[in-house]
């Protein structure tokens, strides 16, 4: 499934899925969850750098919630052509769990390139605003995140460059 090229259709199925397993964890554990999945534009959402961002993401995740004392009930991931797919359902409160996934987000050196969702039991995503803080900012030019995307600001091209420099950076300061 490493480097497969997607179709609109298996990414919105893919989406589905995710929803329905989110459900049936909500239900059986009646708990938030944190549903993560990288930012990779383009066709191909399983590559190295994908399966690289998914497992620092991991590790950080679990060890950022076992800092602030959160329990994880259940977790599961999967490397999926659609790319990789992370869910923990956490012993907390919903609001406090967004708030410890955006310090995650806006303060690890791969954060930006995480999307790191919580869901509430109502099977609602918690949105930043919810707990005060700024929407996300784009990975070129520092602005809101979804208005570039919207507006197609940026090419896939350049996006997938600053994506690849920041996967190299990580990687070659994690060496010393």
């Amino acid at each position: 499934m490493l480097n497969v090229h997607i179709t609109l259709q298996q990414l919105l199925e893919s989406r589905e899925h995710r929803a329905a397993r989110q459900r049936l964890i909500l239900d059986r554990f009646g708990f938030p969850l944190v549903s993560v999945t990288v930012v990779q534009p383009g066709e191909v959402k399983n590559n190295s750098n994908s399966r690289f961002l998914m497992a620092i993401a991991r590790q950080e995740i679990a060890a950022k919630l076992q800092e602030s004392g959160y329990q994880i009930l259940w977790q599961w991931h999967e490397n999926l052509a659609t790319g990789p797919e992370a869910l923990y359902s956490v012993k907390t409160d919903a609001t406090a769990l967004k708030s410890c996934c955006i310090e995650l987000e806006e303060h690890h050196p791969l954060g930006r390139l995480w999307d790191i969702d919580v869901i509430d039991l109502d099977e609602k995503p918690v949105s930043r605003d919810m707990v005060d803080r700024l929407p996300r900012r784009c990975l070129i030019c520092n602005a809101d995140a979804h208005r570039c995307s919207r507006s197609r600001e940026h090419s896939q091209d350049s996006l997938t460059d600053e994506i690849s420099r920041r996967v190299s950076e990580f990687q070659q300061l994690s060496k010393c």
